[in-house]
């Protein structure tokens, strides 16, 4: 197994792995935990597994974003 993983920088199309990374890391660039957390959720259950705390940081952070636009409307 390598110790590093070299892939695209910015945006890959597509479902792979990779492509649902790259769409996270722009949402999460840009504060946007709402589309964070989506993307997340359609990671293999695996990798969902194994980023726990992360997973559930940002989900919780998608929450509070949810509740300060409805708030803020």
């Amino acid at each position: 197994m390598s110790l590093l993983a070299i892939r695209p920088i910015g945006e890959v199309s597509g479902n792979s792995v990779e492509a649902i990374i790259s769409r996270i890391e722009i949402a999460l660039d840009k504060n946007d935990f709402i589309l964070a957390n989506e993307q997340i959720k359609t990671l293999p259950k695996e990798m969902q597994d194994l980023a726990n705390k992360t997973v559930s940081d940002i989900e919780n952070l998608a929450l509070a974003q949810k509740f300060l636009k409805t708030i803020n409307n």
